[in-house]
Protein backbone atom coordinates (compact mmCIF):
# COMPACT_ATOMS: atom_id res chain seq x y z
CA UNK A 1 0.00 0.00 0.00
CA UNK A 2 1.04 3.45 -0.81
CA UNK A 3 1.90 6.26 1.83
CA UNK A 4 0.58 9.79 1.19
CA UNK A 5 4.13 10.55 0.59
CA UNK A 6 4.67 8.26 -2.09
CA UNK A 7 1.55 9.27 -3.48
CA UNK A 8 2.25 13.28 -3.67
CA UNK A 9 5.69 12.47 -5.73
CA UNK A 10 3.59 10.35 -7.96
CA UNK A 11 0.43 12.94 -9.05
CA UNK A 12 0.46 16.93 -9.14
CA UNK A 13 -2.42 18.82 -7.22
CA UNK A 14 -5.31 20.08 -8.85
CA UNK A 15 -6.26 24.01 -7.91
CA UNK A 16 -8.49 24.45 -11.52
CA UNK A 17 -6.46 27.91 -11.78
CA UNK A 18 -4.09 26.95 -14.40
CA UNK A 19 -6.48 25.30 -17.34
CA UNK A 20 -5.33 21.73 -16.15
CA UNK A 21 -7.64 19.04 -17.33
CA UNK A 22 -9.59 18.16 -14.31
CA UNK A 23 -10.57 14.58 -16.20
CA UNK A 24 -7.38 13.73 -16.99
CA UNK A 25 -6.29 14.70 -13.27
CA UNK A 26 -9.30 12.52 -12.34
CA UNK A 27 -7.86 9.63 -14.38
CA UNK A 28 -4.38 9.84 -13.08
CA UNK A 29 -5.50 9.62 -9.44
CA UNK A 30 -8.09 7.07 -10.07
CA UNK A 31 -5.41 4.72 -11.75
CA UNK A 32 -3.04 5.60 -8.52
CA UNK A 33 -5.53 4.57 -6.28
CA UNK A 34 -6.03 1.17 -7.84
CA UNK A 35 -2.45 0.68 -7.86
CA UNK A 36 -2.28 1.59 -4.30
CA UNK A 37 -5.24 -0.12 -3.52
CA UNK A 38 -6.79 2.79 -1.52
CA UNK A 39 -10.48 1.77 -0.65
CA UNK A 40 -12.85 4.71 -0.44
CA UNK A 41 -11.78 6.79 2.63
CA UNK A 42 -8.10 6.78 1.56
CA UNK A 43 -9.59 8.19 -2.06
CA UNK A 44 -11.61 10.85 0.04
CA UNK A 45 -8.52 11.88 2.53
CA UNK A 46 -6.15 11.82 -0.27
CA UNK A 47 -8.34 13.88 -3.45
CA UNK A 48 -8.98 16.39 -0.56
CA UNK A 49 -5.00 17.02 0.19
CA UNK A 50 -4.32 16.98 -3.27
CA UNK A 51 -7.46 19.98 -3.89
CA UNK A 52 -5.34 23.57 -3.96
CA UNK A 53 -6.71 27.21 -5.12
CA UNK A 54 -10.27 27.12 -6.79
CA UNK A 55 -10.67 23.29 -6.06
CA UNK A 56 -10.57 23.06 -2.80
CA UNK A 57 -12.60 26.32 -2.09
CA UNK A 58 -15.16 24.75 -4.87
CA UNK A 59 -15.31 21.70 -2.79
CA UNK A 60 -15.56 23.15 0.49
CA UNK A 61 -18.53 25.89 -0.25
CA UNK A 62 -20.39 22.78 -2.20
CA UNK A 63 -20.56 20.66 0.96
CA UNK A 64 -19.38 17.55 -1.12
CA UNK A 65 -16.54 16.40 0.90
CA UNK A 66 -18.44 13.24 2.32
CA UNK A 67 -16.80 11.09 -0.35
CA UNK A 68 -14.31 10.59 -3.58
CA UNK A 69 -17.16 10.10 -5.10
CA UNK A 70 -19.50 13.32 -4.64
CA UNK A 71 -15.72 15.27 -4.50
CA UNK A 72 -15.45 13.75 -8.31
CA UNK A 73 -18.77 14.62 -9.56
CA UNK A 74 -18.55 17.99 -7.95
CA UNK A 75 -15.53 18.36 -9.79
CA UNK A 76 -16.70 17.07 -12.89
CA UNK A 77 -19.32 19.80 -12.51
CA UNK A 78 -17.26 22.87 -12.28
CA UNK A 79 -14.37 22.54 -13.96
CA UNK A 80 -14.63 19.70 -16.72
CA UNK A 81 -14.54 21.74 -20.47
CA UNK A 82 -17.56 22.84 -21.66
CA UNK A 83 -19.00 21.80 -24.90
CA UNK A 84 -20.30 24.94 -26.45
CA UNK A 85 -22.67 23.89 -29.18
CA UNK A 86 -21.87 26.88 -31.12
CA UNK A 87 -18.20 26.22 -31.47
CA UNK A 88 -19.06 22.82 -32.68
CA UNK A 89 -21.55 23.43 -35.55
CA UNK A 90 -18.81 26.25 -36.30
CA UNK A 91 -16.22 23.97 -36.68
CA UNK A 92 -18.56 21.71 -38.75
Amino acid sequence: ICSFRDMEESIDTFSGDEGRNVMIWIKEFEDLAELCEWNAVQKTIYAKRLLQGSARLFVKADDCRKSWRTIKAALKSEFAPKVDSRAVHKEL
